[in-house]
C-alpha cells in the first residue's frame, strides 16, 4: 500500500497494530510518505515498511483518506496497480504491464555493476600485490 501523508512527520499514519492487521488480510508492504511509528516491532515483524521518519505521536484514528486513487510520493506519481519495488536505497514504482520488458534490462544493469566491482577488487588485489 502506498499513503500520501503529504510528507507529514508530525504524527506516525500507521504503527505495529496497523502492520499486524495489513499482515492478516494478506498486503505486501508499505510506502509511507509521512512518519510511522512501532519501528522495532515492525522490524520484527518482517513486512516491508518505507517510510519518510518515525515519531513517537501515534496515528490518527480518524480523518480523510481515499483508496485506489492516483497520488504523489516523493515527486512520483503512484496510480492504483502499480508495482512497488524498494530496498534500502530508495522505491520504484512502475505499471504492471512494463514490467516484462523492464526486467531484462534491470538483470544487465545488475550484471554491468557486479563486473565492475570485480574489476575494481581484481585492480586492488594487484595493487595490494605489488605493494608487497
Amino acid at each position: 500500500m502506498v499513503v500520501d501523508g503529504g510528507g507529514d512527520v508530525t504524527q506516525a499514519l500507521i504503527g505495529e497494530i496497523i502492520v499486524q492487521k495489513a499482515m492478516a488480510v494478506g498486503l505486501a508492504g508499505f510506502v509511507i510518505d509521512g512518519a510511522i511509528r512501532d519501528v522495532d516491532a515492525i522490524r520484527e515483524l518482517g513486512l516491508p515498511v518505507y517510510a519518510r521518519a518515525v515519531t513517537h505521536r501515534g496515528p490518527y484514528k480518524n480523518g480523510p483518506g481515499v483508496l485506489n486513487r492516483p497520488i504523489a510520493v516523493g515527486g512520483s506519481v503512484v496510480m492504483p496497480g502499480d508495482l512497488v519495488v524498494g530496498d534500502a536505497d530508495g522505491i520504484v514504482t512502475l505499471p504492471p504491464e512494463t514490467a516484462a520488458g523492464i526486467l531484462p534490462a534491470v538483470r544487465a544493469k545488475e550484471e554491468h555493476e557486479r563486473q565492475k566491482i570485480a574489476e575494481i577488487r581484481k585492480t586492488l588485489m594487484e595493487m595490494t600485490r605489488r605493494a608487497g
